[in-house]
């Protein structure tokens, strides 16, 4: 049995189905089908020094290195996950794809060792009303790959507007001053893992790699789990 993808209802129903793809999981398969693992469309970054998130920030904010996981394309396998990530409460997805994620940055010699995972924060309002951060799952999954601690030091204090259809400097603008710091010497020369969902223009990262960067000492590396390409 098959049910129809990206319906408001359809994954609080049907909890025993792929996201992915709407077939139902096998016996062994847990949240995401062995078939759409296979068929992740992975980018290949965390192995590229050089690559397009890197060249993104160039002249922006100063990094130690940064990937994304996989292609997002619309209407895509990755668009569906996400959006059952981020709006059909199965914070399991983020988790799973963190843990691949992480798979592939332990891979890499490119990152120096890593003292913190840092999940981009949802203001306290919108976390209060989805009931979990997005970006926070994915964090705990690579973390528990890593084996490198997951830590909230970072915090939305404006509750910005969507970002969805601003231009570039519209959303630059949308989150300059959005973000501070819990206890910020605890960070002094530590190297953090910012981590979000998707990057798009990198306004947002941009903005917490900047507020996190006025902490002497500290090094930034930037992972999503997905970047546009054409």
């Amino acid at each position: 049995m098959k049910i129809p993808i990206i319906e408001d209802l359809g994954y609080l129903l049907f909890p025993n189905y792929c996201p992915g793809c709407g077939e139902s999981l096998n016996a062994g398969e847990k949240t995401i089908c062995t078939k759409c693992i296979s068929q992740l469309p992975k980018t290949g970054f965390a192995r590229e020094e050089g690559n397009r998130i890197e060249k993104l920030f160039w002249g922006r904010v100063e990094i130690e290195a940064a990937a994304a996981f996989l292609r997002f394309s619309q209407d895509g396998l990755v668009q569906r996950l996400l959006h059952a990530l981020k709006y059909y409460e199965i914070p399991e997805i983020g988790h799973k794809l963190g843990r691949l994620f992480g798979n592939e940055l332990a891979e890499t010699t490119r990152i120096e060792k890593l003292d913190t995972i840092m999940p981009i924060p949802l203001h306290p309002r919108k976390m209060k009303l989805r009931g979990y951060n997005q970006s926070m799952s994915i964090a705990q999954g690579v973390s528990e790959t890593l084996g490198i601690p997951v830590q909230q030091s970072l915090i939305r204090v404006k509750n910005n507007e969507t970002q969805t259809r601003k231009s570039k400097y519209a959303r630059w603008e949308n989150v300059a001053s959005v973000f501070d710091v819990v206890a910020p010497e605890n960070l002094e020369n530590k190297h953090i893992m910012i981590v979000d969902d998707v990057i798009t223009t990198g306004s947002t990262i941009e903005a917490a790699a900047q507020t996190l960067a006025e902490i002497p000492g500290t090094k930034i590396t930037i992972a999503a789990l997905a970047f546009p390409m054409n």
